[in-house]
C-alpha cells in the first residue's frame, strides 16, 4: 500500500503523513519519530520567536 501512495501525487501534509506511518512500520520507529518531532519543535519555535517588525508610520 505505501508503495503505491508513494506513487501517487499526494498534498504536502499526506506526503508527510505518508513519512510518518512509515517510521511507525519500522523496528525502531522511535528514532524517526524524535526527529520529525524535533523538526515541528523547531519550526514552531523559530516563528514564535522572530517576530516581525513593527510597520513604520509615515509622516
Amino acid at each position: 500500500m505505501i508503495k503505491a501512495l508513494e506513487g501517487k501525487n499526494l498534498g504536502k501534509n499526506d506526503r508527510e503523513f505518508l513519512q510518518l506511518i512509515k517510521t511507525q512500520l519500522k523496528k525502531d520507529w522511535r528514532g524517526p519519530l524524535v526527529r520529525y518531532l524535533d523538526r515541528m519543535l523547531k519550526k514552531y519555535s523559530r516563528s514564535i520567536h522572530q517576530p516581525s517588525a513593527p510597520a513604520r508610520i509615515r509622516g
